[in-house]
């Protein structure tokens, strides 16, 4: 983890605050990265692109909270798009094809905050534009409860160091129409919020 990016990161990002303060303050500007998914899962570039997926902005918001002395760690779910994408946005006609026709499997990360004894949902996937179109964003957030998780996780998998290698894999692992279909679903869905976000 490079510490001087970080540390450059949360003095642009939260001068002043207090730890408590600074954990708010991190968890939601990392929750604002505009989402899109280009397959750049650095967080380094999240931040000089200022977009990224559900990796890269948690990758960032995991070393973020670890430089601040927050016990955390990433897990990694299995889920279905369709089943995580709000209903009755004017999508468009390919990609409304895909959500009727295909399970669109991919592999999701959040962040475990521990807070006390418990371990909290933290997730920082969707920005706040995003919450006018259906999809689930948590506001106002005060660092002592879960927030809401971006898709509905099917199952688990046993937690990683290398976090990048093993989405990776779990992808490549998928039979080629899987991979394919998701391909052309992420790209779809990266161009839709493009499109809305220059529009508002």
């Amino acid at each position: 983890m490079p510490k001087d990016f970080y540390e450059r990161i949360l003095r642009r990002w939260c001068p002043k605050a207090s730890p408590e303060e600074t954990l708010i303050c991190v968890y939601e500007k990392v929750r604002d990265i505009p989402y899109g998914s280009t397959g750049e899962r650095q967080p380094e570039k999240i931040v000089q692109e200022n977009l990224g997926s559900c990796s890269g902005k948690h990758l960032l918001l995991s070393n973020l909270l670890t430089l601040l002395g927050f016990e955390n760690k990433i897990v990694t779910c299995l889920h279905h798009f369709n089943q995580a994408l709000p209903p009755n946005n004017e999508y468009p006609k390919r990609f409304e094809q895909i959500l009727r026709n295909h399970r669109v499997i991919d592999f999701h990360h959040f962040v475990k905050l521990k807070r006390g004894t418990r371990w909290l949902n933290l997730d920082a996937t969707w920005d706040p534009l995003l919450h006018r179109f259906g999809f689930p964003v948590t506001f106002d957030w005060k660092g002592a409860t879960d927030t809401i998780i971006a898709v509905k996780p099917i199952l688990f998998y046993p937690e990683s160091d290398d976090l990048i290698g093993l989405k990776k894999k779990l992808i490549a692992e998928l039979p080629q129409e899987d991979q394919e279909i998701r391909a052309e679903f992420m790209k779809l869905l990266t161009d839709w919020m493009k499109q809305i976000r220059s529009e508002a």
